[in-house]
Protein backbone atom coordinates (compact mmCIF):
# COMPACT_ATOMS: atom_id res chain seq x y z
CA UNK A 1 0.00 0.00 0.00
CA UNK A 2 2.99 2.37 0.92
CA UNK A 3 4.12 1.65 -2.19
CA UNK A 4 1.47 2.34 -4.51
CA UNK A 5 0.66 5.81 -2.10
CA UNK A 6 4.22 7.00 -3.06
CA UNK A 7 3.52 6.35 -6.50
CA UNK A 8 0.66 8.09 -6.81
CA UNK A 9 2.02 11.01 -4.95
CA UNK A 10 5.29 10.78 -7.30
CA UNK A 11 2.78 10.77 -9.92
CA UNK A 12 0.76 13.92 -8.73
CA UNK A 13 3.94 16.29 -7.98
CA UNK A 14 5.11 15.39 -11.77
CA UNK A 15 2.25 16.41 -12.99
CA UNK A 16 1.96 19.72 -10.73
CA UNK A 17 5.32 20.39 -11.80
CA UNK A 18 4.21 20.44 -15.46
CA UNK A 19 1.23 21.96 -14.76
CA UNK A 20 3.76 25.13 -12.57
CA UNK A 21 5.83 25.11 -15.80
CA UNK A 22 2.85 25.78 -18.47
CA UNK A 23 1.42 28.32 -16.26
CA UNK A 24 5.03 29.89 -15.84
CA UNK A 25 5.30 30.11 -19.42
CA UNK A 26 1.77 31.24 -20.37
CA UNK A 27 2.17 34.29 -17.69
CA UNK A 28 5.40 35.05 -19.56
CA UNK A 29 3.65 35.11 -22.80
CA UNK A 30 1.06 37.60 -21.33
CA UNK A 31 3.69 39.90 -19.85
CA UNK A 32 5.46 40.45 -23.06
CA UNK A 33 2.02 40.83 -24.86
CA UNK A 34 1.14 43.29 -22.28
CA UNK A 35 4.54 45.41 -22.67
CA UNK A 36 4.39 45.44 -26.34
CA UNK A 37 0.99 46.57 -25.85
CA UNK A 38 1.60 49.51 -23.32
CA UNK A 39 5.13 50.74 -25.29
CA UNK A 40 3.87 49.88 -28.46
CA UNK A 41 3.15 53.92 -30.05
CA UNK A 42 0.92 53.91 -32.62
CA UNK A 43 0.31 57.44 -33.78
CA UNK A 44 -1.92 58.75 -36.91
CA UNK A 45 -1.73 62.59 -38.52
CA UNK A 46 -4.59 63.46 -40.37
CA UNK A 47 -4.34 66.81 -42.09
CA UNK A 48 -7.06 68.29 -44.85
CA UNK A 49 -6.42 71.25 -46.63
CA UNK A 50 -8.19 73.70 -47.86
CA UNK A 51 -9.07 74.58 -51.63
CA UNK A 52 -9.73 70.68 -52.34
CA UNK A 53 -11.06 67.55 -51.30
CA UNK A 54 -7.34 66.57 -50.39
CA UNK A 55 -5.94 64.81 -47.66
CA UNK A 56 -2.25 63.77 -45.80
CA UNK A 57 -2.38 60.76 -43.45
CA UNK A 58 1.06 60.50 -41.66
CA UNK A 59 1.72 57.37 -39.64
CA UNK A 60 4.47 57.02 -37.11
CA UNK A 61 5.18 53.50 -34.86
CA UNK A 62 7.24 53.88 -31.91
CA UNK A 63 9.24 56.67 -33.60
CA UNK A 64 11.14 54.00 -36.19
CA UNK A 65 8.80 53.52 -38.45
CA UNK A 66 7.54 56.01 -40.47
CA UNK A 67 4.45 56.23 -44.17
CA UNK A 68 2.26 58.12 -45.39
CA UNK A 69 -0.06 58.55 -48.16
CA UNK A 70 -1.65 61.65 -50.26
CA UNK A 71 -5.54 61.26 -51.18
CA UNK A 72 -7.81 63.44 -53.24
CA UNK A 73 -11.01 62.88 -53.99
CA UNK A 74 -13.07 63.68 -57.43
CA UNK A 75 -16.43 62.97 -59.05
CA UNK A 76 -17.85 62.53 -62.24
CA UNK A 77 -20.31 65.40 -62.65
CA UNK A 78 -22.70 63.38 -64.40
CA UNK A 79 -22.79 60.03 -62.53
CA UNK A 80 -21.83 61.80 -58.85
CA UNK A 81 -19.32 58.73 -58.76
CA UNK A 82 -16.71 59.47 -56.45
CA UNK A 83 -12.97 58.64 -57.55
CA UNK A 84 -10.21 58.93 -54.79
CA UNK A 85 -6.39 58.76 -55.92
CA UNK A 86 -3.80 57.72 -53.90
CA UNK A 87 0.09 58.43 -53.79
CA UNK A 88 2.08 56.83 -51.12
CA UNK A 89 4.60 58.99 -49.48
CA UNK A 90 8.23 57.82 -49.45
CA UNK A 91 9.49 57.05 -45.84
CA UNK A 92 11.82 59.05 -45.38
CA UNK A 93 9.73 61.96 -46.39
CA UNK A 94 7.36 60.68 -44.08
CA UNK A 95 9.88 60.71 -41.16
CA UNK A 96 11.09 64.41 -41.91
CA UNK A 97 7.56 65.54 -42.19
CA UNK A 98 6.30 64.15 -38.37
CA UNK A 99 9.35 65.04 -36.96
CA UNK A 100 9.03 68.51 -37.92
CA UNK A 101 5.23 68.94 -37.11
CA UNK A 102 6.43 67.86 -33.81
CA UNK A 103 9.26 69.95 -33.19
CA UNK A 104 6.99 72.91 -34.57
CA UNK A 105 4.40 72.21 -31.78
CA UNK A 106 1.74 70.70 -33.77
CA UNK A 107 -0.16 68.95 -30.76
CA UNK A 108 0.38 72.35 -28.57
CA UNK A 109 -2.69 73.49 -31.21
CA UNK A 110 -4.83 72.12 -28.89
CA UNK A 111 -4.71 74.74 -25.93
CA UNK A 112 -5.32 77.43 -28.49
CA UNK A 113 -9.21 78.85 -28.55
CA UNK A 114 -10.05 79.71 -32.20
CA UNK A 115 -13.06 81.18 -31.07
CA UNK A 116 -11.31 83.83 -29.58
CA UNK A 117 -7.83 83.85 -30.46
CA UNK A 118 -7.66 82.50 -34.29
CA UNK A 119 -9.13 85.30 -36.46
CA UNK A 120 -12.11 85.17 -38.40
CA UNK A 121 -14.57 82.57 -38.90
CA UNK A 122 -15.78 82.25 -42.76
CA UNK A 123 -19.25 80.54 -43.13
CA UNK A 124 -18.97 79.47 -46.51
CA UNK A 125 -14.96 78.63 -46.38
CA UNK A 126 -12.84 75.76 -46.32
CA UNK A 127 -11.11 74.41 -43.83
CA UNK A 128 -7.67 73.36 -42.81
CA UNK A 129 -7.66 70.19 -39.95
CA UNK A 130 -5.22 68.86 -37.81
CA UNK A 131 -6.06 65.24 -36.66
CA UNK A 132 -3.53 63.43 -34.53
CA UNK A 133 -4.68 59.81 -33.23
CA UNK A 134 -3.12 57.39 -30.75
CA UNK A 135 -5.13 55.27 -29.35
CA UNK A 136 -8.22 57.97 -29.24
CA UNK A 137 -8.18 61.28 -31.18
CA UNK A 138 -5.96 63.43 -29.44
CA UNK A 139 -6.14 66.44 -31.15
CA UNK A 140 -8.92 67.78 -33.93
CA UNK A 141 -8.44 71.39 -34.92
CA UNK A 142 -9.65 72.99 -37.64
CA UNK A 143 -8.65 76.26 -39.19
CA UNK A 144 -11.09 78.60 -41.25
CA UNK A 145 -9.29 79.37 -45.09
CA UNK A 146 -6.38 79.20 -44.10
CA UNK A 147 -3.69 77.85 -46.92
CA UNK A 148 0.50 77.07 -47.20
CA UNK A 149 2.29 79.90 -47.86
CA UNK A 150 2.36 78.44 -52.08
CA UNK A 151 -1.07 79.31 -51.96
CA UNK A 152 -1.88 82.49 -50.38
CA UNK A 153 -1.28 85.56 -51.11
CA UNK A 154 -0.34 86.74 -47.55
CA UNK A 155 1.59 85.63 -44.35
CA UNK A 156 -1.63 84.96 -41.53
CA UNK A 157 -1.05 88.39 -39.43
CA UNK A 158 -2.94 86.56 -36.39
CA UNK A 159 -0.32 84.32 -34.46
CA UNK A 160 -2.67 81.39 -33.67
CA UNK A 161 -3.49 81.31 -37.70
CA UNK A 162 0.15 81.35 -38.69
CA UNK A 163 1.13 78.84 -36.81
CA UNK A 164 -0.99 76.60 -38.40
CA UNK A 165 -0.17 77.82 -41.58
CA UNK A 166 3.80 77.37 -40.72
CA UNK A 167 2.75 73.50 -40.37
CA UNK A 168 0.43 73.41 -43.67
CA UNK A 169 3.91 74.93 -45.19
CA UNK A 170 5.97 72.20 -43.41
CA UNK A 171 3.75 69.28 -45.25
CA UNK A 172 3.20 70.72 -48.81
CA UNK A 173 6.96 72.21 -49.23
CA UNK A 174 7.99 68.72 -49.10
CA UNK A 175 4.76 67.19 -50.92
CA UNK A 176 4.02 70.46 -53.26
CA UNK A 177 0.27 69.11 -52.98
CA UNK A 178 -1.29 71.70 -55.22
CA UNK A 179 0.95 70.24 -58.30
CA UNK A 180 -0.03 66.54 -57.69
CA UNK A 181 -3.98 67.29 -57.25
CA UNK A 182 -3.86 69.36 -60.55
CA UNK A 183 -2.21 66.69 -62.28
CA UNK A 184 -4.23 64.13 -60.86
CA UNK A 185 -7.08 66.22 -61.86
CA UNK A 186 -6.01 66.91 -65.45
CA UNK A 187 -5.85 63.39 -66.25
CA UNK A 188 -8.70 62.04 -65.30
CA UNK A 189 -10.59 64.42 -68.34
CA UNK A 190 -13.79 65.68 -69.13
CA UNK A 191 -16.74 65.43 -66.27
CA UNK A 192 -14.54 65.04 -63.71
CA UNK A 193 -15.31 67.97 -60.81
CA UNK A 194 -13.95 68.22 -57.20
CA UNK A 195 -15.28 70.68 -54.44
CA UNK A 196 -13.65 73.64 -53.12
CA UNK A 197 -15.92 74.97 -50.40
CA UNK A 198 -19.48 75.32 -51.55
CA UNK A 199 -18.24 75.72 -55.10
CA UNK A 200 -17.81 72.82 -57.36
CA UNK A 201 -15.05 73.11 -60.29
CA UNK A 202 -15.14 70.57 -63.25
CA UNK A 203 -13.43 69.84 -66.51
CA UNK A 204 -15.78 70.96 -69.20
CA UNK A 205 -16.60 68.03 -71.99
CA UNK A 206 -15.53 69.73 -75.43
Amino acid sequence: YFHFWFAVARTDTNTFSVICHIMKRFAVVILIFLFNTVSSQNRIYEISFCGREQNVILREKNNKKFSGTINSKFHKQKSNRDITKTKKINKNIAKIIINDLKNNGILQLKNEDDKINCGDFYLDGDILNFTVTENKIILNKGFDEVYPESESKTIEPNECRRKAQFLATIIDKQLNLKKLHSQQFKKLGSGTCYWTGISQVCIKKK
